[in-house]
This record gives C-alpha cells, structure tokens and sequence, in this order.
C-alpha cells in the first residue's frame, strides 16, 4: 500500500503560482528596476547641474560630481523617458546633454524565455524595468569661454585628448 505525501498537493500549488506568476509578468520587469542612478562628474569639478525631465520638470539640481537617481519611465505605456541634463561653471561654456531611454537586453530578448508576448505587450510597456538610460555615466570636460592659456599636469590631461596635443616648447632644467 502506498501512502500519500501531504506534501504533493501543496508542491504542485506552488509550481503552479510560480509559473502563472511568471506567465504573467515581463521579463524585464522580474530582473530590472524603474530606475536608475547615473553618475555626473565635471572637470574641474564643482559645476552646477540642472536636470529636467521630458515636460521640462526639474528633477534635480545640484553640484558636481553627483550620483542622480532618475525615473527611466514617463509612467505612460511605452513611455521611455528623456532628460535634458545643463552643466554650467562660471567662466566656461555651458553644456546640454540628453539622456534618452532604450529599451534593454532583458526586454528584447529575455521575453522569449519569461513572459512572452504578454511582457512584450502588456507588463514590461508599463515599467520603466524594460529601459536603460544612455549614456548611463557622464563625464564633461568644460571648455572655456574666451581664449586662455592654461597649465597643467599632463596625468591631468584625459588619454583620448593627449593624442591631440601639440608640444609647443619645454622648459629647460638647470
């Protein structure tokens, strides 16, 4: 005579809800979050940031560096968010830089495992989940306003700009 586990039952209710659960969510939605945090840093450090949102609503205004945590949704359906981030540092030129939402890996490809067309269609278009920020760092360099000359470290010079660098003379030692 076989005796039956209380425990069967109690297995497969559980395998059961855990699949519907996962039927029934996006794939981006079960491993992303609706934000994120971007990192903003200027040379020379210090300068004001200034950041607005798609309706021109300012989230965040502050001093770099900065590590801004920003929404990556409107909150509509399929509604990635942009930001429009100003830097500004007296005597140097102003800066704008856009931060758009994309959709992400997790979304476009992690459906075909979880979710399928309903977090393709209906779970993931809803989350901010499904979306990266681009770029997801920053880093400006500020550039003056006026024609200046300016010394400094060539360890302080960023690598992809000392290739443009012109030696105009060298000091002489004594």
């Amino acid at each position: 005579m076989k005796s039956k586990s209380l425990f069967s039952p109690l297995r497969s209710g559980l395998a059961l809800a855990g699949l519907l659960v996962l039927s029934l969510s996006g794939c981006a939605t079960i491993v992303g979050n609706n934000q994120t945090t971007v990192g903003i840093r200027t040379v020379p450090p210090g300068a004001h940031l200034v950041v607005t949102d798609v309706r021109g609503h300012r989230v965040f205004h502050g001093m770099a560096p900065a590590r801004v945590v920003l929404p990556k949704s409107t909150g509509r359906y399929w509604g990635g968010e942009t930001y429009r981030i100003r830097i500004s540092l007296a005597g140097f030129k102003s800066e704008d830089v856009t931060l758009k939402a994309r959709p992400n890996g997790w979304y476009l490809f992690g459906n075909l495992v979880f979710g399928g067309a309903i977090g393709w269609f209906a779970i993931d278009p809803w989350n901010g989940a499904m979306y990266t920020l681009h770029p997801e760092a920053l880093e400006s360099h500020a550039r003056y306003q006026k024609h200046t000359l300016v010394v400094t470290m060539i360890e302080d010079v960023p690598e992809k700009l000392r290739k443009r660098m012109v030696k105009v003379g060298q000091l002489a030692r004594d």
